[in-house]
Parts: C-alpha cells; structure tokens; sequence
C-alpha cells in the first residue's frame, strides 16, 4: 500500500502543549455528584507534533505503538465523514512525542490531541474543543483539557468534559521541576481516587483557585496547589515533598505542585524564567543538596 502522500494531498500538522501534572486535583461535587476533577499546569513547550497525510487504503499510523492515538484518529474520522462523506478515512499518520511515559507530564494526551489536530487540519475542519476531549476520553479512559489550553477549567478527566470556566489564562508562572520516586513510571488509571468524603475539601479549594486566577492572585495559586499536593500524599505520597516545600520557602516561591498520578512535582515561582534565573539556580542547587533530582524548569502556558 501507499505510506508516501499523493502528490496535491493536503499534510494537516498538529501540536499539543505538555503539561507539569496538576494544580489541584480529587473530587468535586457537581450536579449532586461526586465526581474526579483537575486543573491542569499546561507548558510553554510542545508535548507531541503529529502529521496526517489522507490516501491510501487504510491507516498507517508511525510509530505502530501509538494505539491511543490510532483509535482516537479513527473515531473523529467517522465523526467527520457522518457530516462530510468526502473526508478520506485513511492516511499515514505520524507523530513525534517530547514527553516520558508514565511521570504526569501527559504522554498519552499529548500524542491523542496533536494526532487528532493533524487530522482536523488535513481535511480542513476546525472541531469544536470539547471534541478532541470526547475522543481522548473515550480511547484513553481519562484525559487532559489540554485542547482547552491557555483557558484555566475545571475538568472531569474521566468523562472529558469541563466542570467549570476558571480563567481565560494562567498568570504568567515557570515551574522548577523535580523527579520523585526515582522517576518510576505510574498507571494513571490505576492510581485510587479520593475518598467521596474529601470533596467537601476540595469544592473548598476549587473555590480559593477560581478567586486566585480571577485575580490573578499566585501566592493564593501556590497555597491551593500546596495544599493538593499535600492532601493527595494520602493516595500517591512523594517522599521528596517536605524537601520541597521547604526549598519553596526558603527561596520565595509560590508553592509546590505535583503530578497527581505521576512521579514529577514542582516549585512554582512568579513571572518568566528569564527573570527568575538567579532563585531557581539556588532553589535548584538546595533540592540536590537534599536528595532532590531537579530536571530543569519551565514556563508555564499563558497564552500570551
């Protein structure tokens, strides 16, 4: 068969920002429910980039083991031909990770979402955000609102839809990352959710971010990703995490963060980290110093 595009064929591309795990993440109460929910750290820094050629006869995805990607590709193909039956159901799809498998930083999602883009692009359709999440929900199981970027949501990961609109954007932030538990890969799905009794905690928390993005507010952004990290030590503990809080004290940052289902976690400092370099040199140096690995840092995605 053909793995080379027609000539005249349209290459659609597509990206997705990776993220740092999460701001605040347990359970919501929404609609009478409780209900999993998150609020992303997107980055300034592509997660995956993908390109999808339509031809051929079937589709021819590269490499063979993005079977999240297949499927989610497949599944907003039928979507589109159901209104559009010209759009081509096979291609050669191809997409290109940044991110490590299994530490929170959203490998699976970011591979579904630029796939998913790189299709949309190649047929000239723009659908909607809440599209994409579908599909990534569907095939994955849990997603990210990475489609959602730079808009701040409160997200049922497991249902791929968002709760609540919090912001239009994060204020402007960079993450100092660290690894924890040796970097050992984690099963998102596999992780125990909180207890439905904590939702009280949380709704509390939900709050307090939704006032601090508002306001732009980030000692309050810090204290709540602060306090989630801490609540979710009951489900994943981080033996790294006091180090972390105390290096954050001691070098002005606004609070520690963590992937909730994986191994990465991160002091959160103002601004941009041109401007910061000289603290996160030192915050960074006071983390080895106490066992802590520290994998570099990050802006944080603002949309600006």
């Amino acid at each position: 068969m053909r793995t080379t595009p027609a000539a005249g064929v349209r290459i659609g591309v597509g990206s997705a920002p990776a993220h740092h795990g999460e701001l605040l993440q347990g359970v919501v109460t929404d609609r009478g429910l409780t209900t999993p929910a998150l609020v992303t750290l997107p980055l300034a820094v592509d997660g995956a980039r993908a390109t999808f050629a339509p031809g051929g006869d079937r589709l021819v995805v590269h490499p063979s083991d993005k079977v999240h990607a297949r499927q989610a590709v497949e599944g907003l193909l039928h979507h589109l031909r159901a209104t559009d039956p010209t759009v081509v159901a096979s291609g050669v799809l191809r997409v290109r990770s940044h991110v490590a498998v299994g530490i929170g930083m959203g490998s699976s999602s970011v591979d579904v979402l630029a796939s998913l883009r790189a299709v949309a692009d190649a047929v000239r359709s723009q659908p909607d955000s809440s599209i994409f999440c579908a599909h990534a929900a569907r095939v994955e199981g849990a997603c990210d609102p990475l489609a959602h970027v730079p808009e701040v949501v409160l997200f049922a990961q497991r249902e791929g839809r968002i709760i609540q609109r919090l912001a239009a954007s994060l204020p402007p932030m960079v993450v100092l990352s660290c690894e924890t538990d040796l970097g050992r890969p984690v099963d998102t799905l596999r992780c125990p959710l909180p207890d439905a009794h904590t939702a009280p905690a949380y709704d509390l928390l939900r709050d307090r971010l939704h006032r601090a993005v508002a306001t732009a507010d980030l000692d309050e952004v810090g204290a709540v990703a602060t306090t989630s990290a801490e609540l979710n030590q009951e489900r994943l503990p981080k033996a790294e995490l006091p180090a972390l809080v105390r290096a954050c004290r001691q070098h002005g940052g606004l609070g520690v963060q963590v992937a909730h289902s994986g191994t990465v976690a991160g002091v959160l400092f103002a601004g941009r980290s041109v401007e910061q370099v000289d603290r996160l040199l030192l915050c960074a140096a006071a983390l080895e110093r106490a066992g802590v690995r520290v994998r570099g840092w990050y802006d944080v995605a603002t949309g600006a």
